[in-house]
């Protein structure tokens, strides 16, 4: 049994671990795009855009006042009719250059987007999520306009980080809180590295991103936009339309229509969010969202044979691992093997266990070490983080079979399916 156990441990350890080796080098030559000397686009040249609706709360008004200082020619909020007094409450002071879109009482993050116009002179549209704030917006645009100096580039992401809320004593105030850092920093260095090797990004998150305004308002993208269904892969049944999955849509129409993407990451051009505040019931339901929409978009991206030939990187390395990628069952595997080639070959079996648990601990703090820099009194509450990665195995496998409910769970919605059935998340 010993080329066995070994081979089925360098095997399994090499799945495992490859990519993480070619994303560190990525990650390492990660370079946003410059802000060029004599720009083409000017604050002057883009509209924001913010679907919302309570337009309530202080990181509403944080938002809004951040699109305002941005210098965008024109902040358009689309919310719904019951929203439109809280809305005309907190822009009041911003009257001259928020204009406030109300439709009908349906909260549907699509429906509100459809509003988008095309206007003269606007060649570009910044979406801001209704709870997104930056820390210097007056320098936010410069940066994340710049990658559009290239004419193939159709869509700009842009870094994330969450608001990290901390006692008088320094000690977070949330562990999911906690949480939510770690998962927005992981996500920045992912598109970081995939955006190097290929130009390819898992998605163009919808909580900010600019988009060239010729894409918003086409016809045929708004009507496929409004009217997207999921074909589900072994009941021949579509279901839809979708509400839920917008950013993804959106990511993927590009991909389909030849356009570039870039994630720009600088100090600027990175938007801070809330996440982990509203208690455990929201943050179970918004991570089976996020679960429900990678399994639905994957699978349709994996479909799409010109995805794998223009993204090829990010097709094997990031669409197929975040279907297949469990670290609850792969890292106990992985355990087992180094025991039984260690006792093969008349090794320490202890000590190979011991070398492969601190490998796994250590590859499990790359991608956060950023806030572990920042605040090195979090290392001790590491293994929440290390807990919720094989729990989140768990919320995967639950969403790959509920993948047809299509609500947001964080969100007031509905979803109807072909059929007409009511489908709640």
């Amino acid at each position: 049994m010993l080329l066995s156990y070994l081979l089925q441990f360098f095997a399994l350890f090499v799945v495992r671990y490859s990519r993480l080796f070619i994303n560190l080098f990525a990650r390492a030559r990660y370079q946003p795009a410059p802000r060029p000397k004599h720009p083409n686009y000017g604050s002057n040249n883009v509209i924001c855009y913010i679907p919302s609706v309570n337009c309530s709360g202080i990181n509403f008004q944080k938002t809004v006042q951040s699109a305002i200082l941005t210098g965008c020619r024109t902040v358009y909020i689309s919310t719904i009719q019951s929203a439109t007094e809280n809305a005309h409450a907190v822009c009041d002071s911003f009257r001259t250059r928020v204009c406030i879109l109300a439709d009908e009482e349906r909260p549907n993050k699509r429906m509100q987007v459809s509003g988008v116009e095309e206007e003269e002179r606007i060649k570009l549209i910044l979406c801001l999520d209704d709870h997104v704030w930056m820390e210097d917006p007056a320098e936010f645009l410069a940066d994340t306009i710049a990658p559009f100096e290239n004419p193939v580039i159709g869509g700009v992401a842009v870094g994330k980080k969450v608001e990290c809320l901390r006692t008088a004593s320094g000690v977070p105030c949330h562990l999911l809180n906690l949480l939510g850092c770690f998962y927005l920093l992981r996500h920045n260095w992912e598109l970081c590295a995939s955006n190097t090797l290929d130009g390819g990004v898992f998605v163009i998150s919808g909580r900010a991103a600019c988009f060239r305004a010729e894409i918003l308002t086409d016809h045929e993208f708004m009507t496929a936009f409004l009217s997207e269904y999921f074909a589900q892969p072994f009941f021949g049944q579509q279901i839809g339309p979708l509400h839920a999955d917008d950013d993804n849509f959106v990511t993927r129409w590009l991909i389909g229509k030849g356009w570039k993407i870039k994630f720009q990451h600088t100090r600027y051009a990175c938007i801070i969010t809330s996440l982990g505040v509203d208690g455990p019931h929201k943050w179970l339901q918004q991570c089976i969202r996020w679960s429900r929409t990678t399994i639905r978009s994957n699978l349709t991206s994996l479909s799409n044979m010109k995805v794998w030939f223009t993204y090829p990187w990010t097709t094997v390395t990031v669409y197929i691992p975040a279907l297949c990628n469990y670290a609850l069952l792969i890292d106990p595997c992985l355990l087992w093997l180094s025991w039984q080639a260690a006792v093969d070959i008349g090794a320490s079996p202890c000590f190979a266990l011991l070398v492969l648990v601190a490998w796994m601990l250590v590859t499990k703090v790359i991608k956060i070490y950023p806030h572990l820099h920042a605040y090195p009194e979090d290392i001790w509450l590491l293994p929440v983080q290390f807990g919720f990665g094989y729990l989140h195995s768990l919320i995967k496998l639950y969403s790959t079979l509920t993948f047809w409910k299509l609500g947001w769970g964080s969100r007031p919605d509905q979803n109807t399916d072909i059929n007409g059935i009511t489908l709640h998340g």
